[in-house]
């Protein structure tokens, strides 16, 4: 294998549609003089900091690195598919295993690698994508940081608005159905708004409640307002629960969720780190991939989640005295390139080198199934 070294990406990324991800625990409310004019139920952007709307925002490296690790899962499976002939060629620890870096087996929990040297070696060579993606105890030589919005003011509120109930809105539908169908829908009409006007009414002496408990000074007041609470959180669900059809309200608003604004570009690094020349081709091919499906985060419904990136390719060797620059590599749902700087082949030769390997891994010694340390 060739020397290794490590290389820096460096470039942008740009919301090409509204941008969004919802994590457990970084929701909030508004302040009361907000644009946004979330409820605490609003799904927001992870923050650089507090959970407030004067913090700036940013898209999680976990998201990108997810979607990155898959697109390359799939390009290797193909490969396999294609010199195997096999069209369902791994078990279900195998795709755990390269897609999320999980161990159903079990098995890397009795690996024993205290005070070894050099143990990884033989699983990374035979592996480049484990090796750079990783898994427990195997840290990944791909390194991909959160993209950083250059500009503040980049958060929107995308999907608000409010669902109909199709029945209601296109009564026409109901000679459709035939009359015991049409019986049970007026059943569900019925119930349906006043179940929705009596919930609506104990959300509103539930916000009463927390007011109260925000003003309340006394531990006993502020246990008993919770009580109440609980009670009528109870009693919603239990409405809901007595009703034919849908325990939600089908005609319902739809509060929204934060976003970043289509056009806004966003710093962003990556590093492939002490990796050989097949590694660093693996990592270009695994980009490549992705870009044919360039989408990160939530709500693809509403085609949120496209973007397109640049990044300058530079590695600094030990015996030079600044970084060389190598090229440029951009990805597009439009396409992706690899441009080598004047001189330059490194990273074209990388990926020419995969493409190459690519062809016949199994025959090349590649064994993507490996992921013991000891095979």
């Amino acid at each position: 294998m060739s020397q290794k070294q490590t290389y820096r990406f460096e470039g942008t990324m740009t919301a090409v549609t509204g941008l969004t991800v919802t994590r457990p625990g970084d929701t909030f409310a508004s302040p009361q003089n907000s644009h946004l004019k979330l409820s605490s139920q609003g799904g927001r952007l992870p923050r650089l900091g507090p959970k407030r709307e004067d913090v700036p925002v940013y898209f999680p490296a976990t998201s990108l690195r997810g979607a990155i690790r898959r697109a390359g899962r799939n390009l290797i499976r193909r490969a396999v598919i294609r010199e195997t002939g096999n069209d369902t060629p791994w078990s279900v620890d195998t795709h755990y295993m390269l897609s999320q870096g999980v161990d159903t087996t079990n098995k890397t929990i009795n690996e024993k690698t205290s005070g070894a040297f050099g143990v990884e070696a033989g699983l990374r060579d035979a592996n480049p994508f484990l090796s750079l993606f990783g898994r427990w105890k195997l840290p990944g030589h791909f390194c991909i940081d959160n993209a950083v919005p250059e500009e503040f003011d980049c958060v929107y509120v995308e999907g608000r608005g409010a669902r109909p109930n199709e029945m209601v809105r296109s009564p026409e539908q109901a000679q459709f159905l035939d009359a015991s169908e049409a019986k049970r829908l007026k059943t569900m009409l019925e119930q349906d708004s006043l179940a929705a006007q009596e919930t609506g009414e104990v959300d509103r002496q539930i916000k009463d409640l927390k007011k109260q408990y925000g003003k309340a000074e006394d531990s006993d007041e502020r246990n008993e307002i919770s009580e109440q609470i609980k009670a009528l959180e109870a009693k919603k669900k239990n409405i809901k629960a007595a009703k034919h059809g849908s325990k939600e309200s089908i005609q319902r608003t739809n509060e929204g969720f934060e976003a970043i604004r289509p056009g806004t570009r966003m710093s962003h690094r990556m590093i492939v780190q002490n990796a050989n020349d097949l590694e660093l081709g693996l990592a270009l091919a695994s980009l490549r991939e992705f870009a044919r499906s360039p989408y990160v985060g939530g709500h693809r419904a509403l085609h949120c989640g496209e973007i397109e990136a640049s990044w300058k390719v530079s590695y600094w060797p030990e015996d030079q005295d600044r970084p060389i620059v190598l090229g440029t590599v951009k990805l597009s749902s439009g396409g992706f390139e690899v441009l080598d700087a004047s001189g330059q082949d490194t990273l074209s030769r990388a990926l020419t080198l995969w493409e190459k390997q690519s062809q016949a891994p199994a025959a090349k010694g590649l064994d993507f199934e490996r992921y013991l340390l000891v095979g």
